[in-house]
């Protein structure tokens, strides 16, 4: 798919870039968190975690994927050697996506550890996981609802009550910064360099796999020779390999054309 740059003035709340740079800006960042749907989750201090993944890759294990990002993020936040696990801060990980991760039409998925034999026991490790599927029609609120549809589409006609016509301001003042326009066009460019690299990782591994089906064919295939070509990172190269094993008789002499 070919890669097309949207502008800054068109970025939704639930792109990466607008997002990030909504929850890190020093004037708006602090109060534009506390608008963010789940901030009244649970009491006490709490380190809040932003993961916002607004494209969902098909397959990804969520329940898996976050068990080790916190992980990640209570390793980091418990000085070493300290032994009182009471000052471990309570995590609240958030996910806004514009897939539903589980299939039940939620708008909210709310995860916390339960003891299964005792329903009632109180078990508070601090820890809390937030799923919020902007496109879902049960469970939430109406305050809830109205958020997640100006993240997925920040147009001023969707910042219909009070808090999301705050973020929608908060949304139009950091668009207009000159070095949030700087940064978007540095974050462009790298998107563009890791889309452009990943295609041609795929397209190597595509070729790889062509060709080592190809002299399949013939037999068993060396090692030696399979990690040459897996290893193999000229597009060039691969393209006259593939037409070396479609036109040759053994990998014999294929090994000998390479």
């Amino acid at each position: 798919m070919a890669y097309t740059k949207k502008p800054l003035e068109d970025l939704n709340v639930i792109d990466d870039f607008l997002m990030n740079r909504l929850a890190s800006d020093q004037e708006v960042g602090e109060e534009f968190l506390e608008r963010v749907p789940a901030d009244d989750a649970g009491e006490g201090t709490a380190m809040k975690i932003y993961d916002i993944e607004p494209h969902l890759v098909e397959g990804t294990d969520l329940p898996r994927h976050n068990r080790f990002y916190q992980a990640l993020s209570d390793s980091s936040n418990l000085k070493s050697g300290e032994t009182d696990y009471k000052n471990l801060p309570n995590l609240y990980i958030l996910m806004i996506l514009n897939k539903d991760p589980f299939g039940y039409d939620y708008m909210m998925y709310s995860i916390r550890n339960k003891c299964e034999e005792v329903k009632e026991m109180e078990y508070e490790d601090g820890l809390r996981f937030y799923y919020f599927y902007t496109g879902g029609s049960k469970g939430g609120s109406d305050e809830i609802k109205t958020m997640l549809r100006y993240i997925r589409d920040s147009r001023k006609e969707n910042a219909t009550d009070a808090a999301t016509k705050i973020v929608h301001r908060f949304t139009e003042k950091v668009k207009v910064h000159p070095e949030v326009r700087k940064s978007y066009m540095l974050w462009e460019e790298y998107v563009y360099l890791l889309k452009k690299e990943l295609r041609l990782e795929v397209e190597e591994e595509e070729k790889a796999e062509t060709i080592l089906e190809l002299l399949g064919d013939f037999g068993e295939i060396p090692e030696k020779i399979v990690k040459r070509i897996r290893s193999e990172k000229d597009v060039e190269t691969l393209k006259r390999w593939i037409k070396l094993a479609a036109k040759g008789n053994s990998i014999e002499e294929f090994e000998r054309m390479m």
